[in-house]
C-alpha cells in the first residue's frame, strides 16, 4: 500500500475520528503535518488584518504571523495569570482583528476557559466579521467546551500531546463544512503519509484501547501536578488549576 497515494485512508482517518468525538462528520475536518502546519494555513488563509493573541501562549502563532508577514498583537495577562473578559474585549474592540487565536486549556497555565467566557469571544469576534480560532492541544486532559461550531469558530486540535504520539505529526481544524471548505483550499494534495495515517487510523478505530490510553495520561498528569503542589510549592509559585478526576479504576491497567 505504500506505493499508492493515501486518498482512502485520509478520509478513513477522518470518519474514525469524527466517530471517537461523536458530534462531528467528516467534511468538518482536515488534518495538516502537526498542529504546527495548520496554524501557517491560517495565517495565509485568514481574512486580511492583524491577528490578536494572549502572552503569554504557545510561541508558535508569533513565530509562524512573522513568517508569513501576518501583523500579530497580544493581550498581556494579570500578574496572576488570568485575562479578564473585559480587557479582552476592549483589545478586540481596539485591533479590530481578523482572527484571535488562544490555546483552551491555555498553555502555559492550565487554566480552561469556560463556555461562557469563550462564547462572549465568539460573539465579539461575529460582531466584527472576524474569526475565534481556539487551540485545544490540551483538551484531552479536561473537559471538552461544549460551544457549537459556526462558521467562524474554527477548533485546532493534534495528537501530540494527550495521544503521546507527536512524531506522527498529525494535526486537525475543525469547523463548519463551509469554512473546513475554505481551509482546504490550500491543503497539499495529500498532506499525511500512509504510515501516519494508518497507525492514527488504528487508533480511532479501537476506541475502547484509546480511552484507557488517555485516561492513563490524564493520571500521570494528575500525578504531576501532585508532586508539585508537594514538593515545589515552598520554592516557587505553582498556580492552581482545577483538578483533573481520574481514578486507577477507570483506567483499568
Amino acid at each position: 500500500e505504500y506505493h499508492q497515494y493515501p486518498d482512502e485512508q485520509y478520509d478513513r482517518f477522518r470518519r474514525a475520528y469524527a466517530q471517537y468525538y461523536g458530534n462531528l462528520e467528516v467534511d468538518q475536518i482536515c488534518c495538516g503535518n502537526g498542529s504546527d502546519e495548520l496554524i501557517q494555513k491560517l495565517m495565509f488563509q485568514m481574512p486580511e488584518g492583524p491577528c490578536l493573541t494572549l502572552n503569554p501562549d504557545f510561541f508558535m502563532y508569533q513565530d509562524y504571523a512573522n513568517q508569513t508577514k501576518r501583523q500579530i498583537y497580544f493581550i498581556d495577562a494579570t500578574d496572576e495569570l488570568t485575562f479578564p473578559i473585559d480587557k479582552v474585549l476592549a483589545a478586540i474592540d481596539q485591533i479590530q482583528p481578523s482572527f484571535f487565536i488562544f490555546s483552551n486549556p491555555h498553555n502555559p497555565t492550565g487554566h480552561r476557559f469556560d463556555e461562557r467566557y469563550i462564547q462572549t469571544l465568539a460573539d465579539k469576534m461575529q460582531a466584527i466579521k472576524g474569526y475565534l480560532v481556539i487551540d485545544e492541544a490540551y483538551v484531552d486532559f479536561t473537559t471538552p467546551v461544549q460551544l457549537p461550531l459556526q462558521d467562524h469558530i474554527i477548533v485546532m486540535r493534534t495528537l501530540s500531546k494527550a495521544f503521546a504520539i507527536a512524531g506522527l505529526r498529525l494535526g486537525l481544524l475543525l469547523s463548519t463544512e463551509q469554512t473546513i471548505k475554505m481551509m482546504r483550499e490550500i491543503e497539499h494534495p495529500y498532506p499525511l503519509s500512509t504510515l501516519t495515517l494508518d497507525i492514527a487510523i488504528h487508533l480511532f478505530e479501537h476506541q475502547d484501547d484509546t480511552k484507557k490510553h488517555v485516561a492513563y495520561q490524564r493520571h500521570l498528569s494528575h500525578r504531576l501536578k501532585t508532586i508539585m503542589n508537594t514538593y515545589a510549592r515552598k520554592h516557587m509559585t505553582v498556580f492552581r488549576v482545577k483538578p483533573i478526576s481520574c481514578s486507577l479504576e477507570e483506567i483499568k491497567l
